[in-house]
């Protein structure tokens, strides 16, 4: 639970970190004026957008794409790159790239080049065009709506538009609201997207200080390159279903065991009548329900997912007498475990279950069933028998199916 916590939380202060160096890098770098320092920082986060577009692009993280190239505009227009309008359709068009992001963030993933790619696009254009309509007929009481004088901050410069404190609201009340949906789902988009936020903040605050905005810039579209990084990582090295580390994964770490480990084999125990009986919506589920509990395993275990039903728990550096214990817990807390099946239609207030209970909901299976499920275990050690991890887990295997052969929901060696 506490390792939960901090990973929330870690999601979130990094980009805090990140900013807060980038502030101190350009107040400790402000009086140093060599030409190539101050062409790097200058370059830099045009190079860094160019990546992070094209990564985007090519793995089709449009709400990337898109936050990637409002992030630049922004940056361009603060730089002098761009020509400045009039402070009224800049602070309303700062606002409405604020809110609109917040909503990007919650939209699904599609290529730019795609129907829905190009709707995110016109949406926004859409509004641009309303905004700037409305502000060109209506200044006055656009005027007296926006510029209300409510909110300051110290380090804000007000002279590119005014009394900004509507747009400094909407910042607050959107960086809030990524900042809690992150914690509350532990959404690294939704972080990643908090940190761009911030950047922008930064960005449109002018702090007075060579190269700041440079600086931050580059670090915004850093944020968004690692985020697509880590996210082709998962990918690669992480079950989607289970969230819990892949094949490859185990392979990868079965290279860097020492001379002293056990490995355990677990599967679920006909697992194929619940896909049969109950559809695969509801199989579904039940290797979710597994994953959480093996992906709390104690004594040191590091839990993967083999394959179908399977599932391998390594614990480097223990004996088999040191293991049993935690693997007979694990055991337990599923035997424990009660889900309870109900129809799509049935009302959540009808027979509330019990706290330990577990309700899903399937298409294919209306009824209202409780269902216990239970793990069979085989495991091994490193011996003079079986000398390289992938004997020892053909030897945890072969001990997996004496387990199914002695009733099941049990373990052996």
């Amino acid at each position: 639970m506490i390792f939960l916590v901090v990973s929330k939380l870690s999601k979130l202060t990094f980009p805090v970190v990140l900013f807060s160096a980038c502030i101190y890098i350009g107040k400790e770098s402000s009086g140093f004026n060599a030409i190539w320092f101050n062409a790097v920082t200058t370059g830099m986060p045009f190079i860094m957008l160019l990546v992070a577009i094209l990564l985007s692009l090519k793995f089709n993280h449009s709400r990337y794409a898109i936050l990637s190239i409002l992030i630049g505009i922004i940056y361009a227009f603060s730089q002098g790159y761009i020509p400045t309008f009039n402070s009224d359709y800049l602070l309303a068009g700062y606002t409405l790239v604020t809110i609109n992001l917040f909503v990007l963030s919650f939209c699904q993933d599609r290529s730019l080049f795609t129907i829905h790619g190009l709707y995110k696009i016109m949406a926004i254009g859409l509004q641009l065009i309303f905004v700037w309509a409305f502000i060109t007929n209506y200044s006055e009481l656009f005027a007296q709506f926006i510029f209300a004088d409510f909110l300051t901050l110290p380090f804000m410069n007000k002279s590119q538009f005014g009394n900004p404190d509507f747009l400094l609201v909407t910042f607050f009340v959107v960086l809030l609201g990524h900042a809690s949906i992150s914690i509350k789902i532990n959404s690294s988009i939704q972080a990643t997207f908090f940190g761009c936020q911030l950047a922008l903040l930064l960005i449109l605050s002018e702090i007075p200080v060579p190269n700041m905005n440079s600086i931050v810039a580059a670090a915004g579209f850093f944020l968004i390159i690692l985020s697509i990084v880590m996210n082709l990582y998962d990918m690669a090295y992480m079950d989607d279903l289970t969230k819990l580390p892949s094949r490859r994964h185990l392979n990868q770490s079965l290279m860097s065991l020492g001379n002293n480990f056990v490995i355990a084999m677990l599967d679920i125990d006909h697992f194929k009548k619940f896909n049969d009986t109950h559809g695969h919506d509801i199989g579904d589920e039940v290797l979710k329900m597994v994953a959480m509990k093996i992906g709390g395993v104690t004594g040191g275990g590091n839990p993967f997912r083999y394959g179908g039903e399977e599932f391998t728990v390594i614990f480097p550096g223990k004996s088999l007498e040191e293991v049993e214990f935690h693997l007979n817990t694990l055991r337990d807390s599923i035997e424990q475990y009660t889900m309870v099946v109900r129809g799509t239609k049935r009302s959540k207030k009808d027979d509330k279950p019990a706290k330990k209970d577990r309700v899903v909901r399937s298409k294919s299976d209306p009824s209202n069933k409780k269902l216990s499920v239970t793990i069979s275990i085989g495991y091994a050690s490193r011996s003079d028998d079986y000398t390289t991890p992938e004997q020892v887990i053909k030897a945890a295997d072969e001990a997996l199916y004496r387990a199914k052969g002695n009733g099941r929901n049990c373990i052996s060696i």
